[in-house]
Formats: structure tokens, sequence, C-alpha cells
């Protein structure tokens, strides 16, 4: 249990002000949570299985984001190539 020692100089509203975030810092929030009410076994697998599957989409579509971005940057890139030889092949024309 965290333990907040309450000086004369602070005073006890910057201790309970400690003390808050010594508590929010520790996992005492989140087991008083999962403490709440009892959560049968399957409930919880089906809530993790549900946690991970959202998990596993959020990271395809980051990845599929990623690969289009890619395309399209390499789309670009080729577009820009073909775009200087066709100048160079201009210019060649018309200095000669």
């Amino acid at each position: 249990m965290p333990e907040i020692e309450v000086s004369r100089a602070g005073g006890v509203e910057s201790a309970i002000r400690r003390l808050k975030r010594v508590v929010e810092s520790n996992i005492i929030p989140r087991q008083l949570r999962d403490n709440e009410r009892y959560i049968k076994p399957a409930e919880k697998r089906k809530r993790e299985n549900d946690a991970a599957v959202k998990r596993y989409r959020k990271k395809a579509e980051k990845d599929k984001l990623v690969k289009e971005s890619y395309k399209q940057s390499n789309k670009l890139s080729i577009a820009r190539k073909a775009n200087a030889v066709k100048h160079k092949r201009g210019r060649r024309r018309s200095d000669a």
C-alpha cells in the first residue's frame, strides 16, 4: 500500500496530490476495476479473443495503408523518371 508522509511545509493538500499520483501510477485502480464483479472464464476468454482480433485487424489495416502508400510513391517515382527522360530527349532535339 502506498504511503505518503505529510510534512509541515508541504501541507495536507500537497500530500493528497502526491498520494493520488502514486496511486494512479500503481496498478491499484486496475485491480479495483477487475475486482468489481466476477467474470466467468468463458467471458474472459471471449474478451481476450475479441481484443486479439481487434489488434490483428488494426495491424492488418495499418500494413495495408503502408503498402498502398509504398505503391503510390513507387508510381510517382516511376512517373517522375519517365517525365525526366522525356525532358532529356526534348532538350537533345532542340540542342541539335
